[in-house]
């Protein structure tokens, strides 16, 4: 049976994690660090193989090495930043090589996708030299960091590396998630990820009625859902899937926009 490991409020005077404390435990799958966390030490989580996802505070000043080897499984990541300038994301990042959501509580909320990486290595022969190859456009994103706080503007001009070597369904994520949570968004960031959106509307729109995810198809048809053909291709969808809550919200949003009004001397009545 999975469990949750909720060091919180209760155990508020932890102040560090203890070398190998919950090594190799595969029936953790979640955990909560509480603010008192000041030290994470070595090999702590180390072959935690289920663990998915970690919540923490950004007030963790020492990371162990190992801390989070083996835990290849995790793919969420939820901080919460308590001082300006303040953030131990970046060694939480560095043993967790694979595909990452980073949920990221500062002054306002982001909502951040970090591809996978991983390196190989490559023996140059004539040179008897060992090389490292890095593949996939994580690491490029893991270094946006400065003084341990990760740097937006270096992060989004990340985009045109991970349009040329991952996934659409990935980059439809990190879009949506950038565009939804703007902070720190700037205009040539926005331009870049709503050009990409307006070209994969419909593919974005599928997939959140997929996933039912009403709150995410009623923000991108109200923001960008300006073109008929778009509503109606995502109409059709929703029939095809029985997606009665989505064809509602669609339909509310097609009456608004495009219903016809006629004059009969009398005020106007929409079709």
């Amino acid at each position: 049976m999975m469990e949750k490991l909720e060091l919180s409020p209760e155990y508020e005077k932890i102040k560090e994690i203890p070398d190998y404390g919950f090594s190799g435990r595969e029936d953790l799958e979640e955990i909560t660090l509480p603010a008192s966390v000041k030290k994470i030490g070595r090999y702590a989580f180390y072959n935690c193989r289920n663990l998915r996802k970690i919540i923490f505070f950004s007030g963790i000043q020492d990371v162990g090495s190992g801390a989070f080897t083996g835990c290849h499984k995790v793919r969420h990541l939820d901080v919460t930043i308590m001082q300006e300038n303040e953030s131990c994301l970046k060694d939480f990042l560095q043993e967790l090589t694979e595909e990452m959501l980073v949920e990221y509580r500062g002054e306002e909320y982001a909502r951040l996708m970090l591809p996978e990486y991983f390196e190989e290595g490559v023996e140059n022969t004539p040179a008897r030299i060992l090389m490292t190859q890095y593949h996939g456009s994580g690491l490029k994103y893991r270094n946006c960091f400065s003084k341990n706080e990760i740097q937006f503007d270096e992060y989004d001009a990340r985009f045109s590396d991970a349009k040329a070597t991952e996934s659409s369904e990935f980059l439809q994520k990190l879009v949506v998630g950038r565009l939804r949570y703007p902070y720190r968004l700037h205009r040539n960031g926005r331009e870049q990820y709503e050009r990409y959106l307006k070209e994969n509307l419909v593919v974005i729109g599928e997939k959140m009625i997929q996933s039912k995810d009403t709150d995410a198809l009623a923000w991108l048809i109200e923001y960008y859902g300006r073109k008929q053909e778009n509503l109606e291709a995502l109409l059709e969808y929703c029939g095809r899937m029985g997606a009665a809550e989505c064809t509602s919200i669609l339909m509310e949003w097609k009456r608004r926009r495009f219903a016809k009004k006629i004059s009969l001397g009398m005020p106007d009545f929409e079709l």
